[in-house]
């Protein structure tokens, strides 16, 4: 508790009839006092600016943190900005992908299409043919039992003009028969004269002989006309004499 000082009383009276009158104003007192609130002056102030500059550092380090807050909110927005980017590219290639993916999944559905229709064609062609087949079959079946009852009939003729004109039939594939003649060449008996007849068409056809005959052309034509395969074989052997004069 500061001490407290009582104001001195002073008697003029006195004091003037002295020789040397002297107040003793106690500035000792004052100064002291004066000195200690200049020390208190200078602790508050030294006080404060250390409480100052510490409220300073602390003020630049949080700052700083929020400076270095901020500019990772920055890089964090900026990356954010490029990924979203990035993401609408790859957005934008899916979608496209995804629509050329629909574009080709559309027309491999119009090839399918396209292709079942084909084989529904195919079948109906298969089935057509299958009963061409079976008709033909059925037909070159007729036709066998046809010929091997005219072969039967013929066979007597055929020997005969075999036995007659020193004939040898022989049949090749693509219904050729081959008609080889002896005995036309009185200095070589055994001398081979030769003719192949196509048989596989409406018209008869001879596509070799050996010799080649001259009148064969008009031979075949009266074959053709007559159906007369016997008188054929006469002619063709009198053709093949005839050839050696």
């Amino acid at each position: 508790m500061p001490t407290v000082h009582s104001t001195p009383q002073i008697n003029l009276r006195v004091l003037l009839a002295e020789p040397n009158p002297v107040i003793d104003l106690k500035l000792t007192h004052v100064e002291n006092s004066m000195e200690s609130f200049r020390n208190a002056l200078k602790h508050h102030k030294n006080r404060t600016m250390a409480q100052v500059t510490e409220r300073r550092a602390l003020q630049t380090q949080e700052k700083k943190k929020n400076e270095e807050k901020c500019q990772a909110i920055r890089t964090e927005i900026e990356q954010c900005k490029l990924d979203e980017i990035q993401l609408l590219e790859t957005l934008s290639s899916e979608q496209k992908d995804r629509k050329e993916a629909e574009l080709a999944v559309s027309g491999l559905k119009r090839e399918l299409g396209t292709l079942r229709e084909r084989l529904e064609e195919i079948d109906k062609e298969i089935a057509q043919l299958r009963s061409y087949n079976t008709n033909l079959s059925k037909d070159r079946g007729r036709e066998s039992n046809t010929l091997h009852q005219r072969a039967s009939s013929i066979q007597p003729e055929v020997q005969f003009c075999e036995e007659a004109l020193s004939l040898s039939i022989e049949g090749l594939s693509n219904h050729n028969l081959l008609f080889t003649f002896t005995n036309v060449d009185e200095s070589d008996p055994e001398r081979e004269f030769s003719l192949v007849l196509d048989v596989s068409g409406d018209d008869y056809r001879v596509p070799t002989s050996n010799p080649l005959l001259a009148p064969l052309q008009s031979i075949v034509t009266n074959l053709n006309e007559t159906r007369n395969l016997a008188a054929f074989l006469i002619h063709v052997r009198r053709a093949f004499v005839a050839s050696l004069t």
